[in-house]
Formats: C-alpha cells, sequence, structure tokens
C-alpha cells in the first residue's frame, strides 16, 4: 500500500498472490477496511486505487466483475499490468472429483465433518500431497475463480459483455511478447500444435480457427525482433507461431475486452502496450512478462539498461 502528497492510496497486490476464490475474497474484505479506515492515516476513502500485477492483476481484475460489479464505492480507479477478468472460472462440481479424491487419501471420507478432518491432520501429510510426493492422480482443475452464484455470478467475459462490472477509472496494459512466458518450449510440428491446443481445453472447430489465424510463419509469429525460426531444441521450430497465440490467449484478448467494455460504457481508460527489451533477458523472449515491474518502481537501473536497443512503448 502506497500514498502520495495528494492523499491518494494504492492497494498494491503484486505478482505472487494467489488469485483463488479465497484469496478473493480476502482482498475484497481488506479492502472495506482500507476504505473504511483510510482518513486516519491521512488518506481519502474517494481517492483508493487498487493495482495489480500478473496474477495480482488478475485477481484484482475479478474485483471489478465481483458481485455483478457492484463494488459500494470502495476503491474510484483500478491499474491492471498484464492481467484481467477473464480467464477459465470453474464451479463447485469442476472441484468435487479433486475433494472426493483427497479425502479418500487422508482417510477423512467417512468423518463427520470431512474438512474439519483435513484441518486436523499433520502439515506432512498435506504436503506430501500437494508437492506431488504422493499424488491423488486426480487433475485439479484451473486455480482461479469459482462461480459461486454470490461473489462470481458468471465467467468474468460474460460479466464484461453485460456490462456488469465497477464503473472506475482503469489504466492496463500489456508487454509486447507476453506470450513467450506463457509457450509451451518444443513444439516443432502442427500436430504437436494442435496437440497442445486440445491440452488447452480447445474443440476441433476452434483449433482449426487457430490454425489458419495463426499460421507457422515467422514473420508472423513473436518476438518480431528475433529474426527466422528458432533452434528445434530448447525452443521448437514453431516457438513464435506458439507464442504468439499464448500471449493473446493468456494475456492481451483479455485486456481487448475488458478496455473495450470500459470505454463502450463512457469511462475514463487508457492501455499500453509495453515493449522495452531488458539486459539480461535473451533475444528470443523479447519484450517478455513481468519485465517493466523494475521500470515501474524505478528500479531499472539494476539491469544496466541499453538505451540504444530499439524500444518503444504505446499508451492508446
Amino acid at each position: 500500500m502506497e500514498s502520495n502528497e495528494e492523499g491518494d492510496w494504492l492497494l498494491e497486490i503484486g505478482e505472487d498472490e494467489v488469485e483463488d476464490q479465497e484469496e478473493s475474497l480476502a482482498q475484497n474484505i481488506f479492502t472495506i477496511q482500507l476504505h473504511d479506515n483510510i482518513a486516519a492515516f491521512g488518506g481519502s476513502p474517494d481517492k483508493l486505487t487498487i493495482w495489480g500485477e500478473s496474477a495480482g492483476s488478475r485477481s484484482l481484475g475479478m474485483q471489478l466483475v465481483a458481485y455483478d460489479g457492484k463494488n459500494d464505492g470502495l476503491f474510484c480507479s483500478a491499474i491492471l499490468e498484464s492481467g484481467s477478468p477473464v480467464a477459465k472460472f470453474t464451479n463447485a462440481n469442476g472441484w468435487q472429483p479433486y475433494f472426493d479424491a483427497l479425502v479418500k487419501k487422508t482417510g477423512c471420507a467417512n468423518a463427520p465433518n470431512r474438512l474439519d478432518c483435513l484441518r486436523g491432520l499433520p502439515w506432512e501429510t498435506l504436503s506430501a500431497i500437494f508437492n506431488g510426493t504422493n499424488p491423488l492422480n486426480v487433475t485439479a482443475p484451473t486455480l482461479s475463480a469459482v462461480i459461486d452464484g454470490d461473489f462470481m455470478t458468471a465467467q468474468g467475459s460474460a460479466l464484461l459483455k453485460q456490462g456488469k462490472f465497477a464503473k472506475v477509472a482503469l489504466l492496463t496494459g500489456n508487454n509486447f511478447d507476453e506470450g513467450t512466458a506463457y509457450t509451451k518450449q518444443g513444439i516443432s510440428t502442427d500436430a504437436q500444435f494442435e496437440a497442445w491446443l486440445i491440452s488447452q481445453g480447445l474443440d476441433s472447430d476452434q483449433i482449426e480457427s487457430i490454425s489458419e489465424l495463426y499460421p507457422n510463419d515467422p514473420l508472423l509469429g513473436i518476438p518480431a525482433s528475433y529474426i527466422g525460426t528458432p533452434p528445434a531444441v530448447p525452443y521448437g521450430l514453431e516457438f513464435k507461431r506458439v507464442a504468439a497465440f499464448a500471449g493473446d490467449y493468456q494475456q492481451h484478448d483479455g485486456r481487448r475486452l475488458l478496455v473495450e467494455s470500459y470505454a463502450g460504457a463512457g469511462l475514463s481508460v487508457y492501455s499500453y502496450l509495453w515493449n522495452v527489451f531488458v539486459n539480461g533477458i535473451p533475444a528470443i523472449y523479447g519484450a517478455t512478462h513481468f519485465q517493466e515491474v523494475a521500470f515501474v518502481f524505478e528500479s531499472s537501473s539494476q539491469f544496466d539498461f541499453d538505451p540504444t536497443r530499439n524500444t518503444e512503448c504505446h499508451l492508446t
């Protein structure tokens, strides 16, 4: 949490924050407490900004659409760096097979209160399960918000399209080559590319469209600054293709929908693209995920930044 001389207060959530339902609810409660008590610390409850990066940005994006966008004036503006409320939300049924396997594995399946039984276990028992030394052999859903009919009533994309989001000022953006941090390395054939898309939960029609929109052409992939085809090992001959799709899928599409929704509602919204090559980052990763953070906090000197390299920052 930071303040400036004007009494504006900033609630910051970092990349390492967990983006599950419990964390999102805790953020909401903390924001209420901050709003109700900030005046005692010289701040104004009417000038509270929430700010997050990466997973922190995604979790705060969920605050924008929580309770169908009814934020009760808790914050007046938001800054989302490399994240949005557009993600794959699940529901309680999606987690049930994992929970059933967990209580069976730990001997809590027949306990009168299975949650109390889990809470009473030695931490080593649960640690062995969660860190994989004693796995459940059940695939867990992606850790994200849960559609519960209260805090989250629908997918984030649907809530944005329905106008159910907090009506506040917004600054949001992405790094130009986000996808190089989200790509799967080692993909060198169309068949491997399609298999990876299947693993992301996409159906055959979607895969056909994606294959047409993202051809295996190094000139169209990212980063554009890396000329030619990357080596098969370790990156994969289709690395630039995969990175182009991964960046749009994980980051840019959510930002675009978020900005379009806010602009369509007549709200103040600013969108940036950050395109700076950081010293020490291999050229094949370009202006990749997270690398803007040191510059945001004015600590770029640690990178021995080279101003002679091609850099851009677009604000629209």
